[in-house]
């Protein structure tokens, strides 16, 4: 079901419920929807897009940033929103799994992708530097990370 009448409170508690519960369970996401989920969660807990776009040769990055990008006229509810309503689409049962938690978690999604793979440790506690390092495989985070483990650096 669409989420699409809520209380700005509740709309929290979900997204907060969402986050961890992505968090806590590995999924097959398609790419797409792991950059929808990546730039919904960033709309939320940083903003628009504040980076510079990466180098073309930094694929991963340069995806991130586009899909962050792309909803940069997105308020924050709507973000939240439309990333419960993807976790909805993809997992319908998802709430009624985590039904007894709906408080706040620094809890990082992890998926499992056919192509490619952006597995590392990133969570929203460590998107503090995001606006200007690289990591250690020399590719810019591209204003990227935070609520998307699967989509490192």
């Amino acid at each position: 079901f669409l989420l699409a009448y809520m209380t700005s409170s509740s709309l929290h508690d979900r997204f907060d419920a969402a986050v961890q519960y992505l968090g806590s369970h590995k999924m097959k996401v398609s790419t797409e929807d792991q950059l929808s989920f990546y730039s919904f969660f960033k709309q939320v807990t940083v903003g628009p897009c504040n980076t510079s776009k990466p180098s073309f040769f930094d694929f991963v990055g340069k995806s991130k940033w586009e899909a962050w990008d792309a909803v940069r006229a997105v308020t924050k509810d709507d973000a939240m929103l439309k990333y419960c309503n993807l976790l909805t689409k993809i997992k319908p049962d998802w709430d009624k799994d985590f039904a007894s938690s709906s408080s706040s978690s620094s809890a990082s999604p992890s998926f499992s992708s056919s192509t490619p793979s952006f597995n590392d440790e990133h969570t929203p506690d460590n998107d503090k530097d995001d606006n200007n390092s690289n990591n250690s495989s020399g590719s810019s985070r591209g204003g990227g990370g935070g609520g998307f483990g699967g989509f490192g650096g």
